[in-house]
């Protein structure tokens, strides 16, 4: 019943072409269909987490708050004219999406130091990687595969692209090979000269933002590192005073992690991924070093795609393999008093403001492959960590011990409904959020517990439908600021483990 009706308010909004709420009803509606079929792969907090996104698009809607190109959504990808562009291949990137979608992603840098995209993704498994690396490039008849525009350029008049900066590929465009750009030489090496810092500042406020509006490779990190060994089943490299973690996402990566592992010393240059729920830790996609550091083939051009090329030991200099401890786990600690009210106030919006609570633990990574799951939808496949828009979120920020009665009610609430809130007491909760001095998260926990109780009856003591906001808001106030929390506590914690202390 509860599908159902999911599915005709789906219907309803792709009638009125608000696409990102129908997108984000579709996605429950899956959710709510994988937990009744008992299917493994169903997820409380991806179903959680999505529910918490649709009420957001939907009260920002109905308030007017934000940017409304990026809360209607739209059903086909925009692209608009962008002119002419002279673009350097950065990298080519490998993607396999456990949905059922494989091919590579090619980044390009324009003369400005501008990311963009050319995706090459369809339906299928690993077996696609190489077929779309090595295949032609759709934008132009340029006569580049994938594999060699990564290494290459490309000189492009009248192209059009969308908002993330993905190119396209209309009959109009025209494209022709060109000489691409050294990792070291303009414009490609000003991407390494952004400190690392106001990198993962970057990465985290990408995070916050729908896929299709999100700029392409504003996620990567541009690190200039010396390999120091293997810790954890990951490629441990220090940048400056911080060291950080690379580890893979296939076969291919694995294997040229361990052969990078065993040449401590070696001076590399990195492009990876920032993984928000693992501090100082990134999926490692391309790495490149000087002649003397890193020998590899001509038609290499000093780069390796670490998903697509195969790295041999006969290409770095050998040493003595080093295995080095794991980083730390962060330690948890607990504000004190001085947390006030807005978020307990109806709007929701101070919810996503002031959100600034305890500590979190963090995995350290145990062996080099991610788990790293994409959406079902090709044109997002290459993205990580899932957007809004895809047909499946991936929820990758843990939740502290001193939020989790906060975090199991709204999933209860999410899986159950009203009544569960309703027939349940969480005053023992609430005082011992109030006894730690969280008294934000206590007066949220509150709020949800009252306004499910706070239901009238009819003359024959039936309890009437109740159409009013106030229940759905105290749940959307209390999912808004635990992603908040955790989102705020996942850069914290990255920042922490790549910032020398003072």
């Amino acid at each position: 019943m509860v599908r159902a009706e999911v599915l005709r308010a789906a219907h309803t909004a792709r009638v009125a072409g608000l696409h990102r709420a129908a997108a984000g009803g579709l996605r429950i509606a899956a959710s709510l269909a994988a937990g009744r079929a008992g299917d493994s792969a169903f997820d409380r907090e991806v179903l959680a987490a999505d529910l918490v996104d649709l009420m957001l698009v939907c009260h920002d809607l109905r308030t007017g708050h934000g940017d409304p190109a990026e809360l209607r959504g739209t059903a086909r990808r925009e692209y608009r004219p962008i002119g002419s562009l002279r673009l350097y291949g950065l990298c080519t990137e490998a993607v396999v999406a456990a949905t059922g979608y494989g091919g590579v992603v090619t980044h390009l840098v324009d003369q400005g130091g501008t990311l963009w995209t050319i995706p090459a993704i369809t339906p299928g498994g690993a077996e696609r990687v190489p077929a779309a690396a090595n295949g032609p490039v759709a934008v132009g008849e340029s006569g580049l595969t994938h594999r060699g525009l990564g290494r290459a350029g490309l000189l492009l008049s009248g192209g059009t692209a969308s908002a993330d900066r993905r190119l396209g590929a209309g009959k109009a465009v025209r494209a022709v090979a060109a000489s691409g750009a050294a990792w070291d030489a303009p414009p490609l090496a000003d991407l390494w000269a952004q400190p690392l810092a106001d990198q993962v500042t970057r990465a985290f406020a990408a995070d916050t933002r729908p896929d299709a509006h999100r700029p392409a490779g504003a996620d990567l990190l541009f690190l200039d590192a010396t390999v120091l060994g293997a810790a954890a089943g990951a490629l441990r490299v220090s940048t400056g005073d911080a060291h950080i973690d690379l580890v893979a996402d296939g076969g291919r990566s694995l294997d040229n992690l361990r052969v990078l592992a065993g040449a401590a010393g070696l001076r590399l240059r990195v492009v990876a991924r920032l993984l928000p729920d693992r501090p100082a830790t990134a999926l490692a996609i391309a790495v490149s070093g000087a002649p003397e550091h890193l020998s590899l083939p001509v038609d290499h051009h000093g780069r390796v795609d670490l998903g697509l090329d195969h790295l041999q030991r006969s290409h770095v200099v050998p040493t003595e393999p080093r295995d080095l401890p794991t980083h730390p786990e962060p330690t948890h600690h607990t504000s004190t008093g001085s947390e006030a009210a807005p978020c307990a106030s109806t709007d929701p919006e101070h919810a996503r403001r002031t959100s600034t609570e305890p500590g979190q633990t963090h995995r350290t990574p145990t062996d080099f492959e991610l788990s790293h799951s994409s959406p079902a939808d090709p044109e997002q496949a290459h993205r990580s960590p899932a957007d809004p828009e895809s047909t499946r979120r991936m929820v990758t920020h843990r939740t502290p011990a001193p939020l989790r009665p906060l975090e199991l009610l709204l999933h209860r609430i999410a899986l159950g409904g009203r009544a569960v809130a309703a027939t349940s007491t969480a005053a023992r909760e609430i005082a011992a959020l109030t006894g730690n001095g969280l008294t934000t998260t206590a007066s949220l926990l509150a709020d949800i517990a009252a306004t499910a109780r706070d239901r009238e009856r009819d003359a024959f003591g039936r309890v009437v439908r109740d159409t009013g906001d106030a229940f759905p808001l105290a749940w959307l106030r209390g999912g808004l600021h635990l992603r908040e929390v955790n989102r705020a506590l996942a850069r914290r914690a990255w920042l922490a483990a790549t910032t020398p202390p003072t």
